[in-house]
């Protein structure tokens, strides 16, 4: 992550990455769901947060970390037990952990119960791929969640003329910084984009 005033560095997100026997590499949306019905995703989770935050605990200070949270994990109540063990392993400081969810996960009672909890622990909680669903920033005011993370298929329709995903972004933007949830855009990869970004005040 990037700040788009400034430039300077913010974080990096871990992204698990599971190769076979033979090398190939097996895709999260294959591994995620084989995790999940055969029982491992609670062992999977805890792991990938351990070995997250003990890395991130050897970098500058100031680089936050994320990671993903599957509504799987929240919905048992054993994702903030896995983050808080992980916070106490490696000695990481709460505020540098930034766990990304789904937008389903903040209207679930049972995954927003364990929100809620990393929340009191001083996690960051940011909501991936805004603007696919609608229903979230409808009631932003009390939501936990301190970053909405716009979908990179707005972003990738930024410089399309007269498309419709400069006034999606502006609507996320002026819905989320009222009340100070920072929005950051994913799969940026052009200067055009950066500077629509910009202009829209995206963080």
């Amino acid at each position: 992550a990037v700040d788009l005033t400034t430039g300077r560095l913010l974080g990096f997100e871990a992204l698990l990455r599971w190769h076979s026997s033979d090398g190939e590499e097996i895709p999260p949306e294959i591994l995620i769901p084989w995790a999940e019905d055969r029982g491992h995703m609670n062992e999977l989770n805890a792991w990938v947060l351990a070995e997250a935050c003990a890395q991130a605990n050897e970098w500058p200070s100031e680089i936050q970390l994320a990671v993903n949270c599957s509504i799987f994990q929240l919905q048992r109540g054993n994702a903030a037990m896995a983050a808080a063990s992980a916070l106490e392993q490696s000695g990481l400081n709460p505020d540098r952990l930034t766990v990304e969810i789904i937008e389903s996960s903040v209207v679930d009672e049972d995954a927003a119960a364990d929100l809620r909890v990393m929340n009191r622990l001083g996690i960051q909680l940011t909501v991936d791929d805004v603007g696919t669903d609608w229903s979230i920033l409808k009631d932003l005011g009390n939501c936990v969640v301190n970053t909405m993370k716009i979908d990179g298929s707005l972003v990738e329709g930024l410089t399309v003329p007269g498309g419709k995903s400069r006034s999606t972004v502006q609507k996320i933007v002026e819905h989320c910084r009222p009340i100070g949830i920072c929005t950051v855009a994913e799969e940026v990869e052009s200067v055009e984009q950066v500077k629509v970004l910009r202009e829209l005040g995206v963080d």
